[in-house]
């Protein structure tokens, strides 16, 4: 003999299926809300590394009238270049932004070594043409610092916001994974507008 189901029973059931579907929805709602976040915050670091690729660009246009330039006053530069154009090269073939970022800043370190050099050159720093190719380096190194802060600062955001609890689990489910910052520092001198 089995006993009958009793109204109250039944509503017993009923109330915790409500409360067992309400905690999933609640769940599958924060779920998501985390990854619309992490979206939000890749397409900041995507569009700000947009800017970053176009002065690169204007950049690299540049530097190989830059190196050239300095060829008759400097015995570095051909190494120099040579070695600008190697990154340069890995970091067109660099599809994850990790790579790109580990070669942007090889970039940097080259280019700060070329300028170091080239300040100790007396005849290369009072070159009209090399002030001039200097100067528009400049500027395009200032912009480029204020894209490399910005797009540092939505990476710093992002990566800290996949690092807490439980928002990690969901870039692990999501496969979210952290960028790479940039390093901040400027590849010519301060005096380049005084020259």
């Amino acid at each position: 003999y089995t006993k009958p189901v009793t109204n109250i029973q039944k509503n017993k059931a009923t109330i915790s299926l409500i409360c067992i579907l309400s905690i999933w929805v609640v769940c599958l709602g924060w779920f998501f809300s985390v990854k619309h976040s992490f979206h939000t915050q890749k397409q900041a670091i995507v569009s700000t590394w947009t800017f970053i690729e176009n002065n690169l660009k204007n950049r690299h246009l540049l530097l190989p009238e830059v190196t050239g330039l300095s060829q008759k006053y400097l015995k570095e530069s051909k190494q120099i270049s040579t070695q600008l154009t190697a990154y340069q090269s890995k970091f067109n073939r660099a599809e994850e932004f990790s790579q790109k970022a580990k070669y942007f800043n090889k970039i940097e370190g080259v280019l700060r070594q070329f300028f170091k050099l080239a300040e100790k050159n007396p005849k290369l720093t009072t070159d009209p043409q090399f002030k001039t190719l200097k100067s528009n380096l400049f500027q395009t190194e200032e912009q480029l610092n204020i894209d490399r802060r910005q797009y540092n600062e939505h990476v710093r955001y992002y990566n800290r916001f996949t690092r807490k609890f439980p928002n990690r689990y969901v870039a692990d489910i999501t496969n979210f994974k952290r960028y790479s910052y940039l390093n901040l520092f400027s590849v010519t001198s301060k005096n380049t507008k005084q020259n």
